[in-house]
């Protein structure tokens, strides 16, 4: 399958060339189809390369519907949503600034605007984009009428470090050199890391590490080689197919610090009388690499809870954070009712729901004031059934629902 990155400026003829694949049905094809020419009339005929030229990339909810199972869920989500706001007149300075060769950053924040407008829509409540916030030129991100009252709703993501990027290259090159030594001694390894250090010291384990694989090719014998660093062991069999062949250094998050920090800054951009609620991605492992990630749902809402109740002495419009993981692929992951689960306590709920095949997200709702309570499980109860709205969105247009797209 031809890849955007091979050719040096794609264009939307390059993408719906990807439609040509074996593992789609005729009618999925047809689809496909009808979901490019969506997009492009939607964002611009010249969107595609101008996207490439600008970022060198192009969002993965465009470019992997036909190479991996999980994408193609985020695809038809984004053309359906997109269809549907971009008669919205009040989504029109969002579209403008997708249409602009947006950043990663610029990309997502609407992405969560165009959720966030599907679960109002799920639970019958009016919305809008971009309100205007009294008394400032900024603008929330949307305004919802729900449950008698109206509120803003601020979105965000939470990204991953640049200490943690710096961690996962370190392992990337670490993991290339161990690769290097395998072809080049004719041996497998098992390795281990339990902490990243300097290039020096690594440098020097990794001659130490060749130095045995010469051992083990002559001897024919099995030798691990420990250090600070970690332990490699090398073999002149390969393992088994079940055995996990590299193990990164553990890494552990703080779940208050960098998120308490983000929603009380952008709390305050929309501080005055109008109630807000904030809804946040955490794309920065606090739902994969902490405790917080391991305890039961009910412990998990409290503590969220109590992580940003301190928000609220500087920020007392804020009724309620909903915070997830983003959609997060889940090798394996394909039964709904395996994967479902609702925690519901008095202050918040806790939701996982599988969204497509190997694409699941957790979901953690919590309220700040007392009288957001009741907002809180109304939020709970508008994205339950969010594994449907891809379903509906495809039938309301006469496509067919995703099973259908593959054969």
């Amino acid at each position: 399958m031809l890849d955007p990155m091979d050719v040096d400026v794609p264009e939307w003829d390059l993408l719906k060339r990807f439609i040509d694949n074996p593992g789609f049905s005729d009618a999925g094809k047809l689809a496909l189809e009808h979901v490019l020419h969506l997009l492009e009339d939607i964002l611009g005929t010249s969107w595609v390369r101008r996207q490439y030229r600008k970022r060198g990339r192009l969002p993965a909810e465009v470019v992997l519907f036909a190479s991996h199972r999980a994408a193609l869920p985020q695809f038809l989500t984004l053309g359906m949503r997109l269809r549907a706001a971009a008669i919205e007149p009040t989504f029109r300075p969002v579209l403008g600034g997708l249409r602009k060769e947006p950043t990663s950053s610029d990309w997502r924040h609407a992405l969560l605007q165009l959720e966030v407008a599907r679960a109002a829509k799920a639970a019958s409540w009016a919305y809008s984009f971009e309100p205007v916030l009294s008394g400032s030129d900024h603008r929330a991100d949307l305004i919802i009428s729900a449950l008698g009252q109206e509120f803003f709703v601020e979105t965000t993501t939470l990204f991953r470090t640049q200490q943690d990027l710096n961690s996962e290259k370190y392992e990337e090159r670490f993991l290339e050199q161990i690769r290097a030594v395998e072809r080049c001694f004719g041996i497998y390894a098992i390795s281990e890391l339990f902490q990243h250090v300097d290039e020096t010291v690594t440098a020097d384990w990794v001659e130490a590490i060749e130095a045995a694989a010469a051992e083990v090719r002559d001897a024919r014998e099995t030798h691990t080689v420990v250090s600070d660093v970690g332990k490699v062991k090398l073999q002149v069999n390969a393992a088994p197919p079940e055995t996990v062949t590299f193990r990164g250094a553990l890494r552990e998050r703080d779940i208050g610090r960098r998120l308490c920090h983000t929603v009380r800054v952008k709390a305050l951009q929309s501080l005055g009388s109008v109630p807000t609620w904030l809804r946040v991605d955490a794309l920065d492992g606090v739902f994969q690499f902490t405790e917080w990630a391991r305890m039961p749902g009910t412990e998990r809402v409290a503590l969220l809870h109590d992580v940003l109740q301190p928000v609220i002495s500087v920020a007392p419009h804020l009724h309620g954070v909903i915070c997830s993981s983003g959609l997060a692929v889940s090798i394996g992951a394909t039964d709904r009712i395996v994967e479902e689960v609702t925690v519901e306590t008095s202050n918040g709920a806790m939701l996982r729901r599988l969204l497509g095949p190997h694409l699941a997200r957790e979901m953690v709702i919590v309220s700040l004031q007392p009288e957001a309570d009741s907002m809180a499980h109304a939020w709970a109860a508008a994205y339950a059934n969010e594994p449907s709205w891809l379903d509906e969105d495809l039938t309301a247009v006469g496509l067919p629902p995703l099973e259908a797209f593959w054969v």
